[in-house]
């Protein structure tokens, strides 16, 4: 037969940019592939592809719609490749190749021909899993049994077996034990959840939906979720979230706009609405060219804390590409260790000098800022006529300057102290002299050095110590004036922004809560003075109180950590189990509204009354950069249906409604894979209230 020309590659517009690789070989592994499909691959505006895309048979299309972005590594393999206006694509194999409209981009390779057999005159894939003979032994899928209509809001569970046709119900929740499972149909039409405990397979025979604004989520492994559909049609409908594993090899998959889909996917067809997010690290697993895996049990023990988590670049690496971790050092500080040596010249009336010292403890841990504190010392001995002069104090005055008054007599007493943990000096805070007669003969003078105590560990910081006294005489007849100024001026190691402590009390509104729903409490901020490079906010120590009923609360609430970056292009939220806290990376700028900081589930163990007031959240602020002032709110929501694994809700990290992959209005904080369960109670009022109304703002400075 014929053969058709195999190399044909079109730049309509000179906008297009690209690198021309040498050809190699394409996998032929289905798991190298999130999504691959028979005939056709077409992604509508504004998506992100974090996976790799394969049509598999011969004369397949594959297409990116204008805007939409495919990340670094990953690949775009079809017989025909098409890339639109302001698309953005990393690798690309294909016989025909096309890019249409000014600002396309290939910004990895173009493998172009595929070398044969691959669509000359193979599949992609061999053997080909779209062959009858070669789909899993579930296939032909039977059914029959129970059909189960979940009423609106009612939450139901199902044990593994065949059923007909079961459906969720709105704002209801179906959970699925881990087995295996027969259904005529299976769908969730709107603001519903699927949950399903892994290891399960559930084999639908025709219909397979989840709807508008609805939840698939994995309670386990997602890997070890799989959803095998023999019908025409699988849908993941607009604003939904579907996690786990898809084989539909005759079915239509549709993702409505902004949906987010993780896992691995195979079907005959594949279209989009706009803005789809599409990722493959979160599927339980470390697969291929992954270091970590945040989804799967115990996932970042490669490096915990530093796995970047989906839809970040270098996702599932160990702090790679553009993701910062920065620890602080949060630093105690009491006041400033200083010797102090005091020269004082008098008249001969056998004076007498009396110091008492104070002891006073600084701490100080490592740190890489360094403090100048001047400490000045001013004594002050008042005319006399009488045998005895008054008492005069001395008051030290820390500042953050050098004085050094003119000098007559001056003695300079250097120390040198190394040290890294801590330094104790003890201080006289005081200076008492006694003049015995009123003669104006210069006596000789004398020394008083206050005793220092200096606990020493190893250390690689210095602190030096100067003094320098001074002492001017003004005489009239027998009226003695003395004026003694003391410059310290000591280097040491302290913490960029001193913890601040704070708390702000509110209330819940009149709705009773009834027990064993859960109560949602978050907290968010706004950050003023980030500047260009990394900054780091810490929340600790963190308390929520209360009375409920004549029975007092106390809850701990997890740390959190933000992290500002301008190298970030995702904001992103993560529960570090490992830790036990919150982990937030953001961008250092264009964000607008609030960030999510922390959050803590509660669920009730008894009916609790509305209007329960005050309510007290309390915490420490610290930074490792200082010139920080933190806004910060909390607020409160209901939800009937929850789940304390902190990483299976789908926080929204930020209010911005196109800085995270949750691209649309909700709050920060709003757990999106559980918004069809909130109900009215604590500060919310249910609906599409998902994270309830904010308290009042309490400000928190990091000088």
């Amino acid at each position: 037969m014929a053969t058709r020309p195999r190399l044909v590659l079109l730049c309509l517009l000179a906008g297009t940019t690209m690198d021309v690789g040498a050809a190699a070989a394409q996998s032929r592994d289905p798991e190298h592939y999130q999504l691959l499909l028979r005939d056709k691959a077409g992604f509508k505006s504004g998506g992100h592809i974090q996976g790799n895309v394969g049509v598999t048979s011969p004369r397949g299309k594959l297409s990116i719609s204008h805007g939409c972005v495919v990340a670094d590594g990953r690949e775009l393999v079809a017989d025909s490749v098409r890339i639109m206006a302001g698309a953005r694509a990393f690798d690309v194999a294909g016989n025909i190749i096309l890019h249409t409209g000014r600002g396309a981009v290939i910004a990895g390779t173009i493998t172009q021909p595929v070398l044969a057999p691959i669509y000359d005159p193979e599949p992609l894939i061999v053997p080909d899993p779209f062959d009858a003979a070669n789909f899993p032994p579930a296939f032909p899928i039977a059914c029959g049994g129970l059909d189960r209509a979940g009423r609106a809001g009612e939450a139901f569970a199902l044990t593994p077996g065949s059923y007909g046709n079961v459906s969720v119900g709105s704002n209801g929740r179906l959970t699925l034990h881990a087995g295996t499972y027969q259904f005529c149909s299976l769908s969730v039409p709107k603001y519903g959840g699927i949950f399903v405990e892994a290891p399960a397979t559930l084999n639908v025979r025709d219909l397979f939906l989840v709807g508008s604004s609805s939840s698939f989520v994995p309670m386990g492994n997602p890997s070890q979720i799989q959803v095998n559909v023999q019908g025409p049609v699988a849908r993941v409908g607009n604003y939904s979230v579907f996690n786990g594993r898809i084989f539909a090899p005759r079915a239509h998959l549709r993702f409505g706009s902004r949906v987010i889909a993780t896992g691995h996917m195979v079907a005959q067809r594949l279209t989009t609405d706009s803005n789809p997010q599409v990722f493959t690290c979160g599927d339980g697993t470390v697969d291929a060219g992954e270091q970590c895996d945040t989804s799967g049990p115990n996932g970042d023990q490669a490096c915990p804390g530093a796995c970047v988590p989906p839809g970040q670049p270098d996702e599932c690496t160990c702090g790679g590409g553009t993701t910062t971790t920065t620890s602080s050092t949060t630093s105690t500080v009491q006041t400033t260790t200083t010797t102090v040596t005091t020269v004082t010249t008098l008249p001969e009336i056998s004076p007498t000098t009396t110091t008492t010292l104070a002891s006073t403890s600084t701490t100080t841990e490592p740190s890489t800022s360094t403090t100048t504190t001047t400490v000045s010392t001013s004594t002050t001995i008042a005319p006399s006529t009488t045998t005895t002069a008054p008492t005069t104090t001395t008051t030290i005055v820390a500042s953050t300057t050098t004085t050094t008054a003119p000098t007559t007599t001056t003695t300079i007493v250097a120390s040198t102290t190394t040290t890294t943990a801590s330094t104790t000096t003890t201080i006289a805070p005081s200076t008492t002299t006694t003049t015995a007669s009123t003669t104006t003969t210069i006596a000789p003078s004398t020394t008083t050095t206050a005793p220092t105590s200096t606990t020493v560990a190893p250390s690689t910081t210095t602190t030096t110590t100067t003094m320098a006294t001074t002492t001017t005489q003004l005489t009239t007849t027998t009226t003695v004036s003395t004026t003694t100024t003391v410059s310290t001026t000591t280097t040491t190691t302290l913490p960029a922004c001193v913890p601040a402590p704070t708390s702000i009390s509110s209330n819940f509104n009149g709705t009773p809560i009834r027990a064993n729903n859960f109560i949602w409490f978050t907290s968010v901020f706004k950050v003023d003075g980030l500047g260009s490079n990394p900054v780091t906010v810490r929340f600790d120590d963190q308390q929520i109180q209360f009375t409920a009923a004549g029975t007092p609360f106390t809850l701990d609430v997890p740390s959190a950590s933000v992290t500002f970056s301008p190298t970030a292009t995702l904001a992103t939220t993560t529960f570090n189990t490992v830790t036990n806290e919150w982990e937030t990376t953001l961008p250092s700028s264009g964000l607008a509204g609030n960030d999510f900081v922390s959050g803590l589930a509660f669920q009730v163990p008894f009916d609790f009354p509305g209007g329960i007031n005050p309510v007290t959240w309390s915490g420490t602020f610290s930074s490792d950069t200082s010139g920080l002032t933190i806004h910060w709110q909390w607020a409160a929501a209901v939800y009937n249906s929850f789940s304390n694994d902190y990483n299976s809700l789908g926080v929204k990290p930020t209010d911005d409604n196109s800085a995270s992959i949750y691209q649309n209005s909700d709050h920060a904080g709003t757990p999106e894979n559980f918004k069809p369960f909130v109900v009215g109670g604590a500060r919310g009022g249910g609906g599409s209230n998902f994270t309830g109304s904010l308290s009042a703002t309490a400000a928190a400075s990091c000088p």
